[in-house]
């Protein structure tokens, strides 16, 4: 559920990752299929008040909370290694249920609920796909 970049040659990546990040967000957000999304509702708002600390009229939309962990993507840089993923930090409110959490529940499932691997799909489409991406940051870069 990250998208891990390899400078093979030392070369320092980070801004083609600060393009691509943008890139990646936009690119889920627009995959997001809602329908596959019902069950995933239905179960989270379930348990709504002992996760997010919220009201019984309050509803839960896994929509949202998507979008709203995707939009905090983070870059954690190594020697030769750039990895992009969500920030396992942020926190949904004031609740302790983190963004990281509600994405791997959707991602991978559990016994209650099927998985839905939208951000596993996103990140091997980009990882698949890198040389396009980094030539398209080229070409923007030099225009």
């Amino acid at each position: 559920m990250e998208l891990i970049i390899t400078s093979k040659r030392g070369k320092d990546l980070t801004a083609f990752c600060n393009w691509l990040t943008p890139q990646i967000q936009e690119y889920f957000i627009n995959t997001i299929n809602p329908k596959k999304l019902e069950l995933a509702n239905i179960y989270l708002n379930g348990f709504k008040l002992k996760i997010f600390n919220c009201s019984e009229d309050v509803n839960i939309s896994v929509i949202k909370l998507l979008i709203e962990a995707i939009n905090n993507l983070i870059l954690k840089r190594n020697t030769k290694t750039f990895t992009i993923e969500i920030d396992p930090n942020i926190s949904i409110g004031n609740s302790p249920a983190k963004f990281i959490d509600i994405v791997r529940l959707v991602n991978f499932g559990n016994m209650s609920l099927p998985p839905y691997p939208i951000l596993s799909d996103t990140m091997n489409h980009f990882a698949n796909n890198l040389q396009y991406y980094y030539n398209k940051f080229l070409e923007e870069e030099i225009s």
